[in-house]
C-alpha cells in the first residue's frame, strides 16, 4: 500500500473534485495537488486499477520535480518507492523499471539519511523480491542481508521486519539447493512469528510450510511431516479449508507421505488437496494438474494402474492446454504414462507416450541430458518385454552412452542400465557380454554402496543368476541367488515379497537340477509369502502357480497340474488386461499340459489364445511372427499337427489291422 502522505478517506469523484479546485487556485505545479495524485493513487491501487495508480504517482513526481527543483529531494523518495513497488506488482515485464525507481529512491534515501535507517532497510528488501523472482539469487541474497542487519539494528530481532528478512533469506538459501541453511533462517523466522504474532497466525502457517519443504529436501521426512502439520492446523484455522496455502500443505504432506512409503496417507491427502483445488481453481488449472500427477505417481506404486493412468490422462489436458506439448511438464506426464501403462502390460500405448516424452526431451533438454537418458531407459524396458531384445539394446546403449557423457563415469545410472543391457544380452543368448555388463554394474554398486546391501546390489545378483541359469551353470546361478537372499533378508527381513522372488528363482534352479523335492520346498515358501503380502488374487501369486504346476506336470500328475495352472489364470484374468504377456505364458503352460496328455483340439485352442495375446501385444516393426514367443508357439502347434496326423494316422491302420483280421 502506498505510503508517504496522510489524507482522508474520500470517493473518487470526490478526489477529482479537490484536485479541479487545486488546480485552479493554486496552479498545476503545487505540492498540495501532488498530494491529491498521491491521494488518488492509493484508491486505484485499492481498486487493483495498478496502471492508473502508476499514472497518478508518475504526475505527482513530475510536480515534485518541479517544486523542488530537482529530482532526488529527500521527499521525493517515498514517491519513487511507492511507484517502484506498483511497477513491480502490475506485471514481470516491468520489472526493469521498477528496480529504476527503487534504486532511484535507495540513492535519495542513502545520501538524505543516516546509515541503518528503516527506509533502507525496506528498499534493500523490495529490490531483493525482484532479484529473487528474475532467478538473481546471489544478489537478492545480499540485499536481503543488508535489510536483516538493519532491521536487528533498528527495531531488535523480535520485530515483523526482522522476521520477513529470516524467511525471505531462508527462501533464497532453499532455493539455492542449500535446504541446510534455509533450515537455520526458517527456525529463526518462526521464532521470532511465534512471539509476535502468536501460534495462529497465519505467518506462522507459511514459515512452518517452509520449513517442512527445507527438511523434506533433506529426506527427513518425518520431520517435515511434523512441520506440515503444524502449518495445516495454522492454515485451517487461519484461512479454512477451501484456501489455495491449505490445497499446497495437503500436497506437501502427500508428498512427505509418498516418500514414507506410507501410500495409503498419501492418496488421501493428496485427495484433500485436489477437493479443494478443484473447488478454488477448477479443472484445468496447472496447480490442479500437480495433484493428479502426484495422485497417479503414487496409485501406480499400488499397483493400481486404471487409477493412475485416470489422473495422468488428467495431468495431460491441464499440461497441454497450459504449457503446450513440448513443455518439460507435459513431457514429465507422457513419461508417466508410459511407465504406468507399461507395468499394466500395454505395451503399445506405453511405447507411444515414451516417443512423445523422448521427443519432448530431445527438444527441451537435447540428446546430452540425464532426462533423455531416462527416457531411452524406459523405451528400452518397453522394448524388452515385447521380446525386441536388438531395439532394446540399441536404447540402452544410447541412455549408457549419455550417462556416461553427463556424469563423466560410471555411477548409479549406468549400473542400472548395464543390469537392463546384461538382461537383454541374456535373452540373446550372449552370455559372455551380459556377464561382462553385469559384473561393471555389480562392481559400482558395491563401490557406490558398500558390501552391507543395497537394493541395486540385489538386483544385479538375481539378474546374474539368471544369466548363469541360462547358461546352465546352476552351482553358479546358486550362489549368485543366495548372494541375492542374504541381502535381501538383511534389507527387509523374512516376510518381505522380494524374499518371495528370491526363493522363487532359487526353486527354478533347483527344478533344472531335477532336484524336485527341494524346488517345491522353495516354491512353496515363495507362495506362501506371496499370499501374505497380496492376497491370493496377485500376479506375483499367479507366477508361483504356474512354476508348481510346470513341476507337478514333468512328474505326470496331470490333474494336480492342471488345477494350478487354471488358479493360475483365474488370479490373471481378474487382475490383468485381457492381453497381458502373461496370461499368454499360462495358456502356453495349459497347452503343453493337453498336449502331453495327447488332447489336441484343447492344445489347440490354448495355444491359439497365446499366440493371439503374443501377436497383439507386438505392435510395431512386423506382423508379430518375428516374436520369439509368437514364432516359439507356432512351432509347437506345427509340432502339435504332426503329432495329431500321426495319432490318426495310427488309429486308421489299427482300424485296417482288425478289418483284415
Amino acid at each position: 500500500m502506498l505510503s508517504g502522505d496522510r489524507f482522508d478517506l474520500l470517493t473518487r469523484e470526490q478526489l477529482f473534485e479537490k484536485l479541479d479546485r487545486q488546480i485552479q487556485q493554486k496552479g498545476p505545479i503545487h505540492p498540495e495537488v501532488a498530494g491529491t495524485y498521491n491521494e488518488i493513487a492509493r484508491l486505484f491501487q485499492e481498486e487493483g486499477r495498478l496502471d492508473k495508480a502508476i499514472d497518478m504517482l508518475e504526475k505527482k513526481l513530475e510536480i515534485e520535480s518541479e517544486v523542488f527543483g530537482r529530482d532526488d529531494h529527500p521527499r521525493m523518495a517515498s514517491s519513487y518507492h511507492n511507484l517502484g513497488n506498483l511497477l513491480k506488482d502490475i506485471a514481470p515485464s516491468r520489472q526493469g523499471e521498477a528496480m529504476s525507481r527503487l534504486q532511484k529512491a535507495l540513492d535519495i534515501a542513502t545520501k538524505s539519511f543516516e546509515d541503518g535507517h528503516p527506509a533502507i532497510a525496506a528498499l534493500n528488501q523490495d529490490m531483493a523480491d525482484i532479484l529473487y523472482s528474475q532467478g538473481k539469487l546471489d544478489e537478492a541474497a545480499q540485499r536481503y542481508q543488508q535489510a536483516n542487519e538493519i532491521n536487528l539494528k533498528f527495531h531488535g530481532r523480535e520485530h515483523p521486519e526482522t522476521m520477513a528478512a529470516f524467511h525471505c533469506l531462508g527462501n533464497v538459501l532453499f532455493r539455492q539447493d542449500r535446504p541446510e541453511e534455509a533450515e537455520k533462517q526458517y527456525r529463526q523466522a518462526l521464532d521470532i512469528c511465534l512471539k509476535v504474532h502468536g501460534p495462529d497466525h497465519p505467518s506462522v502457517g507459511g514459515i512452518f510450510q517452509c520449513l517442512g519443504d527445507s527438511l523434506g529436501s533433506q529426506t527427513k521426512h518425518d520431520k517435515a511431516l511434523k512441520a506440515y502439520r503444524q502449518a495445516l492446523k495454522t492454515r485451517l484455522k487461519a484461512n479454512g479449508k477451501y484456501d489455495p496455502a491449505t490445497a499446497t500443505t495437503y500436497q506437501s504432506m502427500g508428498n512427505a507421505f509418498a516418500n514414507l512409503l506410507l501410500l495409503d496417507e498419501a492418496v488421501n491427502h493428496f485427495e484433500e488437496s485436489l477437493d479443494i483445488k478443484l473447488r478454488i481453481h477448477g479443472p484445468m488449472h496447472p496447480s490442479t494438474g500437480i495433484t493428479h500427477h502426484s495422485l497417479g505417481n503414487v496409485l501406480d506404486s499400488q499397483g493400481k494402474h486404471d487409477k493412475s493412468i485416470d489422473h495422468f490422462q488428467k495431468a495431460l489436458q491441464v499440461c497441454q492446454k497450459s504449457f503446450g506439448d513440448n513443455h518439460p511438464s507435459t513431457g514429465a506426464v507422457y513419461f508417466c504414462l508410459g511407465k504406468a501403462l507399461n507395468a499394466q502390460g500395454n505395451y503399445s500405448d506405453s511405447f507411444q507416450k515414451y516417443q512423445k516424452s523422448l521427443k519432448v526431451d530431445l527438444k527441451v533438454h537435447g540428446h546430452e541430458h540425464p532426462s533423455t537418458a531416462k527416457t531411452y531407459h524406459e523405451i528400452g524396458n518397453v522394448l524388452n518385454h515385447l521380446g525386441k531384445y536388438e531395439l532394446a539394446l540399441e536404447y540402452y546403449e544410447e541412455s549408457l552412452g549419455i550417462d556416461l557423457a553427463v556424469h563423466g563415469g560410471e555411477n548409479e545410472s549406468t549400473a542400472t542400465t548395464r543390469h537392463e543391457i546384461g538382461s537383454v544380452l541374456d535373452h540373446l543368448g550372449r552370455f559372455d557380454e551380459a556377464m561382462e555388463h553385469l559384473n561393471r554394474s555389480l562392481a559400482t554398486d558395491l563401490e557406490l554402496h558398500g558390501h552391507d546391501g543395497h537394493p541395486s546390489t540385489l538386483s544385479t545378483y538375481l539378474c546374474m543368476g539368471r544369466v548363469l541359469e541360462n547358461q546352465r551353470k546352476y552351482d553358479d546361478a546358486m550362489r549368485a541367488y543366495q548372494e541375492a537372499l542374504v541381502i535381501c533378508l538383511k534389507l527387509h527381513g523374512l516376510s518381505h515379497p522380494s524374499v518371495a522372488t528370491v526363493y522363487h528363482r532359487m526353486g527354478g534352479v533347483l527344478q533344472h537340477q531335477e532336484k524336485q523335492d527341494e524346488a517345491v520346498e522353495f516354491l512353496e515358501k515363495s507362495l506362501e509369502l506371496r499370499r501374505e503380502a497380496f492376497g491370493e488374487y496377485h500376479p506375483g501369486v499367479a507366477m508361483v502357480y504356474n512354476s508348481l504346476g510346470k513341476d507337478l506336470g514333468q512328474r505326470e500328475s496331470h490333474e494336480d497340474a492342471h488345477d494350478l495352472f487354471q488358479r493360475a489364470l483365474r488370479i490373471q484374468l481378474k487382475t490383468l488386461r485381457a492381453d497381458h504377456p502373461d496370461l499368454a505364458v499360462t495358456y502356453t503352460n495349459i497347452a503343453n499340459l493337453w498336449r502331453l496328455q495327447g488332447k489336441f483340439m484343447e492344445a489347440t485352442e490354448s495355444y491359439e489364445k497365446a499366440r493371439a495375446i503374443r501377436k497383439k501385444v507386438v505392435f510395431l516393426m512386423d506382423d508379430g511372427n518375428h516374436y520369439p514367443s509368437v514364432r516359439e508357439t507356432n512351432e509347437k502347434m506345427k509340432a502339435m499337427s504332426s503329432e495329431f496326423v500321426l495319432q490318426c494316422h495310427d488309429c486308421n491302420m489299427s482300424g485296417a489291422h482288425k478289418s483284415l483280421t
